[in-house]
C-alpha cells in the first residue's frame, strides 16, 4: 500500500514537467502532497503494526508481570524530616 502512495507522488512530480501549464502544476502540487504524505503515514503504519503486541494478554502472563513489578519495587520508606 505505501508504493500507491510513491507512485502517486511520482506522478505528481513528472506531471507538471511533462504537460505545461499552471492548472497541471496545481495538479502535480496536489498529488505531490497527498502521495507523499500516504506514503509516510503507510510506512509508518507498516512499521508499528509490525513490531506491536498482540491486544489480547493471557491472565497468567498478567499475573507474572505484576509479580516481577511489585519484587523490582523497594519497600515504602517514611518520609524524613530536615
Amino acid at each position: 500500500m505505501p508504493w500507491l502512495g510513491v507512485l502517486v507522488f511520482a506522478s505528481g512530480v513528472v506531471l507538471p514537467i511533462v504537460l505545461h501549464g499552471p492548472g497541471w502544476l496545481g495538479l502535480g502540487l496536489l498529488l505531490s502532497f497527498v502521495g507523499g504524505t500516504w506514503a509516510v503515514l503507510a510506512l509508518a503504519d507498516a512499521r508499528i503494526t509490525g513490531s506491536a503486541r498482540g491486544e489480547h494478554v493471557s491472565d497468567s502472563q498478567l499475573q507474572a508481570w505484576r509479580e516481577m513489578l511489585r519484587q523490582q519495587r523497594p519497600p515504602d520508606e517514611p518520609p524524613t524530616r530536615t
